[in-house]
Formats: C-alpha cells, structure tokens, sequence
C-alpha cells in the first residue's frame, strides 16, 4: 500500500503556494482522499489477483473446495497456470499474468497522482469565491427584514436564481478556461490532452463541491428551524386584537387569529415547512 510520505513527495510537484487562496486543511483533504481511494484501490486489486489465482489454479480450487462453472471451466483449461518452469529460474513464483490487475490499478493510480495536481488545485482555487454561497437566504443574525411569507418565498426564489447564475456565468466559464489555458505544470499536458483521468478526477471535485453547497444550505436551513420560540405572553393579546404580527421565526411575521376557543398561528407551522422545502427544490431543481 502506498505510504503517505511518498504521496507527500509526490504532491509537491504541484506547488500549492502558487495557489494562496487555498486553505492548508482544504489542500491536505484533498490529497488524503486521493490516497485514500489509491489505497483502497490497491487492496481491491490485490484481492482481485488472489481470486484470480484460486479460480485459475485446479490445485488450489481443490484445495479451498471452490466451486466453478463450465464456462470457467473451458477458460481454466486453456490457460491453467504452470509453475516452477519459466518464472525465476524454477522457484515457485506466480507467471507474470497473475500480477496483471496489480499492474493495471498501479497505472491507474500514477494518473490519479497527476489528478491532484495544478489543474485541480485551480479548481479548488476557483471554488474559494463561490463555496460561501448559499442557495437560500438564511441568516440566523435576525439581519432579515422581516415579511410575509408569500414575499419572503419570492425572495428565496430570486436569490436561489442569481447563486445558479452566478454559477453558471462565472464558476462554469471560470472552469472551462482552467482546462483551455491549465497551469503550468511539468507532469500534466499529456493526460490535460487525453482528457479521460483527469476529467473523471475532476468531475468528481466538481460534484463535491456543488453537494457541498446543498448540505451546507441544507444545515443552514435546519438552524433555521431551530430559532423557532414561543410566543411571547405579552403579545397576545396585542395580536389577537389585530395591532400586532408577532415574529416567532428570523425574517417571519405571523398573525394569531383566535378559532373558538383556539388561538392559531397563520401561516401555521406546516405551511412554512412546505414553502421552506418548496424554496429549496426550486433552488436545486
């Protein structure tokens, strides 16, 4: 498995200081989840050739009592293993065929490397601008102007459309040009050129980072719930003969409207939940 000071040494062909604007944990996630997923990786092919081995050899079939289909069975006989005849002078070693999954992961994982690289870091670099953004307009600082909730939604509504344009105006275009001009880096023109690994590696970044912007709205919004107090017993009266809206949530006026013997709440609780989620399925539609 691969060792995390090799890593380290290798990622310093990417020159995080040419990219200030990255902070040193955000850089350090990133390159332990790459070694991470390298390292699992390896343990998947290692497993991989050892299956590989017991379904190719009929004396360790025997031996482990695997059972094997005809059709393996057919593909068994035309390349069984042989050992003790060509690898190493005659020392029980696996043929060269055996290691093939372990050399095809260790070719994978020498473009991963180049994946956390400058052309990612850019990326990354880029996202700084945009990761504090939130698709709804929830601030727990009571800074809202308070309204109704039928203007407080189409606020939400404007908001969430001017984060996606931003999006799509400045974050998007801002990616497409890091892959026409990528940074300069030694190891990365010919797999910027090949596109495939580092497409996959950065798509995966990208995906990250706008789930990211969803939970973070999403926990914003669960706070937001929890800002939810009683209301005051000196306002009651005062609202129940019409002089006064209570505010019992950041930015939300309610009116109580007295039913019977009953005080209600309008808009109710269940109302607001639903133009709260109505809000955030508009915002990531």
């Amino acid at each position: 498995p691969i060792k995390q000071q090799w890593i380290d040494n290798v990622c310093m062909m990417a020159r995080l200081d040419t990219f200030p604007d990255i902070p040193g944990h955000i850089a350090d996630g990133m390159i332990n989840d790459t070694l991470e997923e390298m390292n699992m990786l390896y343990l998947r092919s290692v497993k991989q050739t050892i299956s590989e081995y017991v379904l190719l050899n009929s004396d360790e079939r025997k031996r482990l009592k695997v059972p094997i289909t005809p059709e393996e069975s057919s593909v068994e006989r035309r390349i069984e293993f042989k050992f003790g005849e060509t690898m190493d002078r005659g020392n029980n070693m696996p043929p060269a065929t055996w290691g093939r999954s372990v050399a095809l992961a260790r070719d994978i994982m020498s473009k991963s490397l180049f994946a956390v690289n400058s052309c990612a870091l850019e990326l990354q670099n880029t996202w700084v601008s945009y990761e504090d953004q939130l698709l709804l307009d929830v601030r727990l600082d009571g800074s809202h102007r308070a309204s109704e909730l039928d203007r407080y939604k189409v606020a939400q509504i404007d908001h969430s459309e001017t984060v996606r344009n931003t999006l799509r105006k400045k974050w998007y275009p801002s990616i497409v040009q890091t892959f026409l001009n990528p940074p300069p880096d030694d190891g990365l023109d010919a797999l910027i050129y090949s596109k495939h690994h580092v497409f996959k590696a950065i798509g995966v970044l990208m995906t990250r980072q706008l789930r990211g912007l969803v939970e973070t709205t999403c926990v914003s919004l669960a706070r937001f719930f929890e800002e939810f107090q009683p209301i005051p017993v000196d306002q009651i009266p005062m609202a129940i003969a019409g002089k006064n809206e209570v505010k019992i949530m950041p930015a939300f006026y309610v009116k109580l409207v007295v039913s019977g013997n009953h005080i209600r709440i309008v808009p109710g609780l269940d109302e607001i939940e639903s133009s709260l989620s109505s809000m955030l399925d508009h915002a990531v539609g």
